[in-house]
């Protein structure tokens, strides 16, 4: 079976996340995306109903437009608390590096904790293609 390959590059605030935070750890054997990781100095506190913006520690560029990347919630956090990705978003057009940065939103009635290294989401690789229909 013959898999494209999409190179993403990579550049880390600080190189001891690749070892620390065990990057890149695939999603799906490596054929979609990867989990993105909290960079924190410590473990922090999402009040209930407020949002902050959470560094990965990455800074990324992608070149191909043939691919969109998506920035999507974990089934485990959703599943279990309410927090929400604000403005999900896609870069197709990023040629430059920008640091990944995830803005969350707790809307429960709790507060949540998030620690270093805590997942917070993931990065999942889309096709970027035209659409044809087929009338039948």
């Amino acid at each position: 079976m013959c898999i494209n390959v999409l190179i993403i590059n990579v550049k880390f605030i600080d190189p001891s996340i690749k070892k620390s935070f065990n990057f890149p750890e695939y999603l799906c054997n490596g054929l979609s995306g990867f989990f993105l990781r909290a960079y924190l100095q410590h473990k922090i506190c999402l009040f209930s109903k407020k949002t902050t913006l959470i560094s990965t520690g990455l800074f990324i560029q992608v070149m191909d437009k043939t691919v969109r990347v998506v920035i999507e919630p974990i089934t485990t956090i959703n599943n279990k608390y309410p927090i929400i990705i604000g403005n999900p978003f896609n870069f197709m057009d990023f040629f430059d590096f920008f640091e990944l940065k995830i803005s969350l939103w707790n809307c429960s009635k709790k507060n949540f904790y998030i620690n270093p290294g805590d997942k917070i989401a993931q990065l999942s690789i889309v096709p970027n293609k035209k659409i044809k229909f087929l009338y039948i």
